[in-house]
């Protein structure tokens, strides 16, 4: 699920089906989906649950107040509610290395060493940018 402006983009990457936000409502889908995976945790369990299937699950990837009445909801009903939380390993930073060199394409909005964090912050929350928000480590602090 994209917004209109993404959604030809969004195809080109090799998604298998791709919903415009704004001329279809994947969330009023009645009992639609085994898994709802709001990645920019713009949704609650609250607002996705009528969409899982009996059983499905409602993942998000940001632990705040509306996760935690989420999964007390879910022990009242046949769904669930989590979270996800990335970590970096080494060996899932050499498989994605892996995917780059071999051609995995990511788009790329733009670049920030990390003592510009800030203005970096504030693009990644620009709904203008298109792809991925960089912030280069090496050499990214002033001398």
């Amino acid at each position: 699920m994209c917004s209109t402006k993404d959604v030809e983009r969004v195809k080109a990457l090799g998604a298998d089906a791709v919903i415009d936000r704004k001329k279809s409502n994947l969330l009023d889908a009645e009992s639609a989906y085994d898994v709802i995976f709001d990645t920019p945790a713009v949704h609650s369990f609250g607002r996705c649950a009528k969409g899982l299937r009996p059983g499905g699950t409602y993942v998000t990837t940001l632990p705040d107040a509306a996760l935690v009445t989420g999964m007390v909801r879910a022990l009242f009903t046949s769904k669930r509610c989590r979270f996800v939380q990335v970590a970096s390993k080494r060996a899932d930073l050499e498989l994605v290395g892996g995917w780059l060199r071999d051609g995995l394409a990511v788009p790329i909005d733009s670049r920030y060493k990390v003592a510009d964090l800030g203005a970096a912050i504030q693009r990644q929350a620009d709904r203008r940018r298109v792809g991925r928000v960089v912030v280069e480590v090496a050499e990214g602090w002033p001398s």
